[in-house]
């Protein structure tokens, strides 16, 4: 996580998940009250910044169109969609279920 600060106050903060040489922007926020600065622009370039120095080589925007996407990107990548069935998801949950309950002395 990259946080922008002034006077000691947290004004933007930047979610940024990397893995091999990826790193995935998840979620920003910023404070409205400075509209005037760009700051969840400021925030996004520092990360970009310290992603390439700390030797990341790409930055995935994730999906979703916005402007800021379209002035940043320097090329596209597609994205793939994967469904689990039903049955398996309903065991998964069926499972975890279990799980806590062993976990809190249920049965």
């Amino acid at each position: 996580m990259y946080a922008l600060k002034l006077d000691r106050q947290t004004i933007a903060v930047e979610l940024v998940f990397c893995a091999a040489d990826t790193c995935y922007l998840s979620k920003e926020a910023f404070d409205p009250n400075f509209p005037s600065m760009s700051i969840g622009t400021v925030i996004r370039l520092h990360a970009m910044i310290q992603m390439q120095a700390e030797g990341f080589k790409t930055v995935d925007f994730m999906l979703g169109e916005y402007p800021w996407k379209e002035r940043m990107r320097t090329g596209t990548r597609k994205a793939a969609t994967y469904r689990a069935p039903g049955p398996l998801l309903r065991h998964l949950g069926q499972t975890r279920a279990a799980d806590e309950s062993s976990r809190s002395g249920g049965g």
